[in-house]
């Protein structure tokens, strides 16, 4: 964006200033803010394991009758206000749901305002800490976070 402006005076640029800074500035705030929530989740989500038999390696028993892995892909979820306490009976092996309900959260942000990306089951401490060695052997989140980090630094 290029903004070219010419004043006759200080006071004429400072009250120019001030309107940019609050009209525009929180704008692009909280479009920035939503795009890193976004990505986060979403980098997150795809990085969360989704259960497969066929890679348990401490488990003996054959798995539940009916199962279906994604359940911990289905708890990510997105609060603008405070951060809900209750696991989600839901399952979402490919993650498309939980994004699409992340970003219908994100409409409630405001600028500078927090927005929480949490996951309440019970067993998601364990994922993150390498769990699922096979799928997510470094977890998923602090993965995310680093990815989302470099890429604003640039590094």
């Amino acid at each position: 964006m290029t903004i070219r402006l010419t004043f006759k005076n200080r006071k004429a640029f400072e009250i120019a200033l001030d309107e940019f800074v609050e009209d525009t500035v929180p704008d692009l705030q909280l479009k920035l803010q939503k795009k890193i929530a976004i990505d986060l989740l979403a980098r997150i989500i795809e990085k969360t394991p989704v259960g497969n038999p066929d890679l348990w390696a401490e488990s003996s028993l054959p798995p539940p009758k009916g199962y279906v892995g994604g359940r911990a892909r289905a708890n990510w979820q997105i609060d603008t206000r405070t951060p809900g306490n209750s696991e989600l009976d839901a399952i979402d092996p490919d993650g498309n749901v939980t994004t699409t309900i992340g970003l219908s959260k994100l409409a409630k942000a405001k600028a500078g305002g927090t927005i929480w990306i949490y996951n309440n089951l019970r067993y998601i401490t364990r994922l993150e800490d390498g769990w699922s060695y096979k799928q997510a052997p470094l977890g998923m989140v602090a993965v995310s976070l680093a990815e989302i980090q470099a890429g604003l630094t640039g590094a």
